[in-house]
């Protein structure tokens, strides 16, 4: 008869210690993968959101001056025009600055934009033109101003006088009309505001973000805010004016002071500071980013982060000018 025997108690003491640790190391690894696995898809989401920010900024520059299909924006203003006028007399004026800026504010130089939603040290983008795409004549809203070009004639008004909208084309038809837009572009310290952001704001996590004030006569005060890009928190613009007339930048600035030179800028140099939304424990910004010229040292915080650069050019203006020099 075969003698049977089992595991004697220190056989099944270390066979436990063995699993244990086993059991451990597994853990930790699983553990790991899944920081990383979060971790990637931050970084990722951050890379998603610096180049969708990117492709946005340059598919409303590229539309900046577009009013349909005249060839003249009317005569510069004698001065800089206010982005938060509603009058649509003001509004008609300022059509000759396709776009317009403001560089590293402190605080909000504009009365439609409150400081506590503005990042300090940032620029503030002005673009106007219309939409591409036109609205039938029938379709107006009564609140909303629109424009109708064709060749050097131009009408400007609301919906509500729709009648007014009279130029026809080569062809003898209606002309196009375009709803009229002015977008005001700026990094908010927080991404949906309670009217104002806070240290409450996003759920006590205020997550600097890509706004964008857009021209709403329907909206309270004339203005409608859009969140459009989470993690942006820093916007640097360089303008390149057009001194010659021959629709290409000779020199770039940070700003100007005059309509005049507004009206000569044909391109934008787009600097944009992307981070993550969470931050990454055991790891330490000290970094120093270059956003167009400017170099933006990071906060030696714990978000990661990465800058973001290029040029577009303002067809529409540059165009417009080529054939006002009559080149």
């Amino acid at each position: 008869m075969v003698r049977q025997r089992g595991f004697s108690i220190v056989e099944l003491m270390i066979g436990l210690t063995i699993g244990l640790l086993m059991l451990s190391v597994l853990s930790a690894l699983l553990v790991n993968n899944s920081q990383a696995r979060v971790e990637l898809d931050r970084t990722m989401q951050q890379v998603e959101n610096g180049r969708y920010a990117m492709q946005l900024m340059f598919s409303e520059l590229r539309l900046a001056g577009y009013y349909g299909d005249g060839e003249s924006a009317g005569a510069v203003p004698a001065a800089v025009p206010d982005p938060c006028a509603t009058d649509m007399a003001l509004l008609k004026t300022a059509l000759p600055v396709a776009v317009q800026g403001y560089s590293q504010v402190a605080v909000s130089p504009l009365n439609c934009l409150s400081n506590a939603n503005v990042q300090a040290g940032s620029d503030i983008l002005v673009v106007r033109r219309a939409l591409s795409e036109p609205t039938a004549a029938g379709s107006l809203n009564a609140a909303l101003p629109y424009i109708q070009t064709i060749g050097d004639g131009m009408v400007f008004d609301v919906g509500a006088n729709s009648g007014s909208f009279t130029l026809t084309d080569i062809s003898g038809g209606a002309a196009t009309i375009h709803r009229y837009m002015v977008q005001i572009y700026f990094i908010s310290p927080c991404s949906k505001p309670v009217n104002l952001c806070s240290a409450s704001s996003d759920g006590g996590n205020p997550i600097p973000t890509l706004n964008r004030l857009e021209l709403d006569p329907n909206a309270a005060g004339g203005w409608s805010m859009v969140s459009l890009v989470e993690g942006i928190e820093r916007m640097r613009v360089e303008y390149g004016l057009d001194s010659d007339g021959d629709g290409a930048p000779d020199s770039y600035v940070l700003t100007t002071a005059t309509a005049a030179d507004w009206n000569k800028v044909v391109s934008v140099n787009v600097g944009l500071l992307a981070r993550n939304s969470r931050a990454t424990q055991g790891y330490l910004d000290k970094k120093t980013y270059r956003l167009v010229t400017l170099d933006v040292a990071a906060a030696n915080d714990q978000f990661k982060r990465h800058a973001y650069n290029g040029v577009v050019k303002l067809k529409n203006v540059s165009d417009r000018r080529i054939d006002s020099d009559g080149s």
